[in-house]
């Protein structure tokens, strides 16, 4: 069984209650190890991201929402 490192789990802190919930769960039950490489999101960085090209949806994520990860 796999479980978060600090990292990822300092990023979770940031993400709406449910959110973490289901992930928590999820690194329990995947035979497949990952990790959180974001949370919640800044309107500046999204749309930064956007700008460089590494989004869609800028300032709409639902990483500003703390909704994704």
């Amino acid at each position: 069984m796999f479980k978060f490192g600090s990292g990822s789990v300092e990023k979770l802190e940031t993400v709406h209650p449910d959110l973490k919930l289901v992930m928590q769960e999820t690194i329990k039950l995947t035979p497949i190890d990952f990790g959180i490489t974001e949370g919640l999101r800044s309107l500046e960085r999204a749309e930064q991201l956007k700008a460089d090209g590494l989004s869609k949806v800028g300032a709409k994520s639902l990483h500003c929402q703390g909704k994704a990860v």
